[in-house]
């Protein structure tokens, strides 16, 4: 797969170096502000020219900042670019309305390096959360859950609403569980 890299600092530099001797992922295009004469790939400060690049199909950004790094992530999945980011400060603002326009595009964007220090269990724990979640939802609709305990029922929560706040309170509390447990160092 050919990857464009939006960045060359220390991040951006540091993942071109993984990539090297690698035949299932290549580097093709970094975006830098100035000339890196040591790179072989191709090296712009056009953006767009790395979105007509029809040979790129993953978009890796390591910017920083919203602008311009967010305008470019829209772009990239609008021209069909799967995208990954290290961008904290860009998921934490636009998280909704990129996940919505990558499901919009039919392209994937992976953000799991902008929180945690890249922790890859965030994707599992997301997984394992969707699966308790429906697990839940039936559950909670085969128990009748809504209307079983009419002192505590709101009529405008359904079941599944209810196994939704179930699914969190569940592993929230696991979550916490597992980071006293790296605090304590019993991990």
């Amino acid at each position: 797969m050919n990857i464009a890299l939006l960045g060359f600092g220390t991040v951006g530099k540091a993942f071109y170096e993984l990539t090297l001797g690698r035949s299932d992922l290549r580097v093709t295009s970094v975006l830098s502000r100035r000339p890196r004469p040591e790179l072989p790939c191709t090296v712009t400060n056009d953006f767009d020219e790395i979105v007509r690049d029809r040979s790129v199909g993953i978009v890796v950004e390591v910017m920083g900042g919203l602008e311009p790094a967010y305008r470019y992530i829209c772009a990239a999945m609008r021209a069909g670019k799967h995208v990954v980011t290290a961008n904290k400060q860009l998921v934490c603002a636009h998280y909704d309305e990129l996940l919505e326009l990558a499901r919009e595009c039919g392209v994937s964007l992976r953000c799991t390096a902008a929180a945690g220090g890249g922790i890859p269990w965030l994707t599992s724990l997301s997984r394992a959360a969707a699966i308790a979640y429906n697990k839940a939802v039936d559950l909670a609709h085969q128990a009748g859950i809504d209307k079983k305990y009419p002192e505590n029922y709101i009529e405008e929560l359904s079941a599944k609403d209810y196994a939704e706040i179930y699914t969190k309170v569940k592993i929230s509390k696991k979550y916490l569980k597992y980071l006293d447990s790296l605090q304590s160092g019993s991990n």
